[in-house]
């Protein structure tokens, strides 16, 4: 049974924030979303600089009244959510395509989004009410991007800080290489360092934004701590904590010191600490 004539005089006249929630709602309810299209594609909403949005609605009811302002349109398509958050979703992320969310016209206020949004929306509104979600792993990308982005913003010493008990816990850090496998120093010859990083997206961050050929090394720290750190030490070379590209500021430390700090953590949280004669 259709929607009848006095709700949707009701819905259309809905604020675009209300139109989002209410398609939001509905779209997870039957799951089932409306899109209208044309000779070759589907119909997009044009701003007035030209800028291109993919409608969707809610109900065929309200897609039927769009056919009357969309001459271009010849038809409405019906898609089962899951395949538009599976297969559709990914593709204009990818082509750089955002949502227009239930159009009610090419003048009045529509809500635009990013269709990875959409999707998150889509999923939080199924967690809060039904109890699962979609399985979508660029949800888990985008959601990785925005902790990586978190950490980067972290003043020196939180990142010192991160980096030493991200190295205790994971029992693994990583260092750049040149092309024959040796370790490449920071500084000068008088004052040079061993850069090193809690995890392998952050190296790779800083070996992209190196002119220089590099290679990334993933070392044990129970490796690192017996031979590395003596080695660093008879070479009198520090370690810089986590550097990161276009900002000076970042930790150094005596390789010495470095080692004590990542031995403590290792024997309060986990009472794993290394028999190192050097300390």
């Amino acid at each position: 049974m259709g929607l009848p004539k006095q709700a949707i005089d009701s819905i259309v006249k809905l604020s675009a924030k209300e139109r989002l929630d209410y398609s939001i709602k509905t779209i997870s309810g039957i799951e089932t979303l409306y899109l209208l299209n044309g000779k070759d594609d589907w119909i997009c909403l044009q701003d007035d600089e030209g800028k291109e949005y993919l409608m969707i609605f809610p109900e065929s009811e309200f897609a039927e009244l769009a056919l009357q302002w969309n001459p271009q349109a010849l038809r409405i398509d019906e898609m089962e959510l899951e395949n538009f958050l599976e297969d559709t979703v990914p593709l204009m992320s990818e082509n750089n395509i955002r949502l227009a969310i239930f159009p009610i016209d090419e003048k009045t206020e529509t809500i635009i989004l990013d269709p990875i949004e959409f999707a998150k929306m889509i999923n939080d509104y199924f967690n809060e009410w039904y109890g699962e979600e979609f399985d979508l792993p660029y949800l888990s990308m985008v959601l990785q991007q925005k902790a990586i982005n978190a950490i980067l913003n972290l003043s020196s010493q939180e990142r010192c800080e991160h980096t030493l008990k991200r190295i205790a816990d994971s029992g693994v850090l990583y260092v750049l290489a040149d092309e024959e496998g040796d370790w490449i120093l920071w500084g000068d010859e008088k004052n040079s360092s061993l850069a090193i990083w809690p995890e392998l997206e952050f190296a790779r961050i800083m070996a992209n934004s190196e002119d220089k050929n590099s290679d990334i090394y993933e070392i044990e720290i129970e490796e690192f701590l017996e031979d590395g750190i003596p080695w660093l030490i008879e070479n009198n070379i520090g370690v810089a904590v986590f550097p990161i590209p276009d900002n000076p500021e970042t930790i150094d430390m005596k390789a010495i010191q470095f080692a004590a700090s990542v031995n403590k953590i290792l024997d309060e949280s986990y009472d794993e600490a290394l028999d190192l004669p050097y300390l």
